[in-house]
């Protein structure tokens, strides 16, 4: 074998070892929590949410740690409890979206309020994609505890 073609070679074999951990889709490399964190006075702050969406999708999908309003983010990275799971239009923070609505899979008997259908969870028990969301919430030592998941498609039928 040529010199040439022994370095090219070798280039190709580690080039190929070193993208085999890598993602099979550039959408594995988004990361969905950048700018979820801190508030509207911290650098971290974005206003944004791991939403579930697919592109241009007109309802985006979340797990809910804040009460929806204007200039607050539903979901905050910092919150270690879900209260439902949202489906909003809206686009931006800054805008109002007065047609979202809040689903929260439940055990034992409904509660309509926030404070006492909210779960705890941890970022262990979390897996976030812009196509999938999963996270176990509750209390993993004996007390209620349920694995929520949700995922976007185009359609929707019966």
């Amino acid at each position: 074998m040529l010199p040439s073609a022994r370095i090219a070679f070798c280039f190709l074999a580690i080039c190929g070892i070193g993208h085999a951990d890598e993602p099979g889709s550039p959408v594995d490399w988004v990361n969905p929590y950048i700018g979820t964190g801190g508030s509207d006075s911290s650098p971290d702050y974005g206003g944004t949410a791991p939403l579930v969406t697919t592109p241009f999708g007109t309802t985006n999908w979340t797990a809910q740690t804040r009460q929806n309003r204007i200039s607050v983010a539903s979901y905050g990275y910092e919150d270690d409890a879900i209260s439902g799971f949202i489906g909003t239009h809206q686009p931006a923070i800054w805008m109002g979206d007065y047609g979202y609505v809040t689903l929260m899979p439940e055990i034992g008997p409904m509660q309509p309020s926030v404070e006492y259908r909210r779960l705890h969870f941890t970022r262990a028990d979390e897996t976030v994609t812009p196509y999938y969301y999963a996270v176990k919430m509750g209390d993993a030592n004996g007390g209620r505890r349920i694995v929520a998941e949700m995922t976007a498609t185009g359609r929707g039928y019966d």
